[in-house]
């Protein structure tokens, strides 16, 4: 009975299968990477709808216009968050951000929609590092990210 159970040969067909596994792997992880950075046909443009800030002040949030017969579960989720933004309910508005979340967590208006609900809470550091989420996943949106690079500048302001 020998110590090495493969010979050489079979030892290099392993190493082989081995090496051609992990590069189909890579590849399968390069092509999902590149996926999510292509917006799906057919997406819906972006509105930009103004809500009244609670001292007074315009700010604009990202919410895509329903339709007739009404928008998707994520849409109505968001357009009830930021009616609760509104109404300064910031709690319930994370809340209903954070369901729309769980549905489609690739939906940069959520990042955005809960960094201006975390913000009016004072949690300033909070809100800019969902912005910079929202920024990321927006990449090929331009209104969203005026939108964004607009509250982001009034965060970096401090004004409120």
């Amino acid at each position: 009975m020998s110590l090495i159970p493969y010979s050489n040969c079979q030892l290099r067909a392993r190493h082989f299968h081995c090496q051609t596994f992990f590069h189909v792997l890579l590849a399968l992880f390069l092509a999902s990477l590149l996926a999510g950075c292509i917006a799906p046909p057919g997406s819906e443009p972006v509105e930009v709808i103004d809500l009244e800030e609670p001292d007074g002040g315009a700010l604009s949030m990202p919410s895509r216009q329903l339709e007739s017969g009404g928008g998707s579960a994520v849409d109505q989720l968001l357009a009830e968050a930021a009616a609760a933004i509104d109404a300064q309910r910031y709690e319930q508005a994370a809340a209903l951000i954070e369901r729309a979340m769980r549905i489609n967590p690739q939906d940069p208006r959520a990042y955005f929609a809960l960094a201006q609900a975390n913000y009016f809470q004072q949690r300033q550091a909070l809100a800019e590092s969902l912005l910079q989420r929202a920024r990321a996943l927006a990449v090929n949106d331009a209104r969203l990210l005026m939108s964004i690079e607009s509250f982001g500048q009034r965060i970096a302001a401090g004004l409120r």
